[in-house]
């Protein structure tokens, strides 16, 4: 997901073994996840008019 743009990657030393990783969203990050919530939204109104319960 780096590789696209939607996260950023710090690192940090650590006194116990490697250096840890942290990701962040970018602004571009959630935007895309606010996408994907909304047509996540619509396949769950979509399933549910069908009688579906999830």
């Amino acid at each position: 997901m780096n590789a696209t743009g939607y996260t950023q990657i710090a690192e940090r030393k650590s006194l116990n073994g490697p250096a840890r990783k942290y990701y962040r969203l970018t602004p571009t990050g959630l935007e895309y996840l606010d996408q994907m919530l909304a047509e996540w939204g619509e396949i769950l109104h979509s399933v549910s008019a069908l009688g579906i319960r999830i």
